[in-house]
C-alpha cells in the first residue's frame, strides 16, 4: 500500500510541477517537490545518504536536460531558471523526485546490469520519459523540437541508458533485501 501511495505523490508532484512551470510560477512546483522530497528524506532508513541521492541525480539530470536543451532537441520556458544555458530548478526538482521514486515505487525495477530487468528498466524510462515530454508539451511547459520522431528517440535513447543506472546506483545505496540497517545520518 505504501508503494501505491508513494506512486500517487509522484505523479502528483510530477503534475503539479509541469502544470506550474506552464502557468510561468514555477516556483509553486517547486514548493511542491521540495515538501514531497522533504517526506522522502525524513521516512528514509538514512537521511543523508538519501539526501546525498537526490541531490546528485538532480544534478546529473538538470547537466542531461540542459544538454538536450543546447542540442535543439528541447526547449523550456524561461522562468526558473537559475543561469542561461542550464535547464530551469523545476526540472532538477523532478528529477529528485525520479529518484525518490527509484527507492520506492520502483525499486522493484532493480536487477543486476543487462538482466531482463535492466532491460524492463531501459524500455520503462525510455518510454516513460517520451510519454512525460510529451505531456509536459501538451501542457505547455515545454516545446519538443521537430521532427517529433527524432525528437523522442533522443529523449528515449538517453533515458533508456540513465534509468537503469539510476536504479543500479539506488540498489547500491539503499539494498532491500536482507536484515533491516540501523537508522543512521
Amino acid at each position: 500500500m505504501r508503494s501505491v501511495v508513494e506512486f500517487l505523490l509522484f505523479q502528483l508532484g510530477w503534475f503539479g510541477a509541469v502544470q506550474a512551470a506552464a502557468a510561468g510560477e514555477p516556483a509553486w512546483g517547486v514548493a511542491l517537490l521540495a515538501l514531497l522530497l522533504a517526506l522522502h528524506v525524513a521516512r528514509a532508513p538514512r537521511p543523508r545518504r538519501a539526501l546525498l541521492f537526490l541531490v546528485a541525480v538532480a544534478l546529473l539530470g538538470t547537466a542531461l536536460d540542459s544538454v538536450l536543451e543546447r542540442c535543439g532537441v528541447l526547449h523550456y520556458r524561461p522562468e526558473g531558471r537559475l543561469a542561461a544555458g542550464v535547464a530551469p530548478l523545476w526540472i532538477g526538482a523532478l528529477w529528485a523526485l525520479f529518484a525518490s521514486a527509484l527507492c520506492g515505487p520502483l525499486q522493484w525495477l532493480r536487477a543486476p546490469l543487462f538482466g531482463v530487468r535492466h532491460l524492463l528498466a531501459a524500455t520503462f524510462g525510455a518510454v516513460g520519459a517520451c510519454l512525460s515530454f510529451l505531456g509536459a508539451e501538451r501542457l505547455g511547459a515545454v516545446t519538443l523540437a521537430r521532427p517529433l520522431p527524432a525528437t523522442l528517440l533522443a529523449i528515449g535513447a538517453s533515458w533508456a541508458v540513465v534509468t537503469p543506472a539510476l536504479l543500479a546506483g539506488a540498489a547500491a545505496l539503499f539494498p532491500t533485501s536482507g536484515a533491516p540497517r540501523p537508522r543512521s545520518r
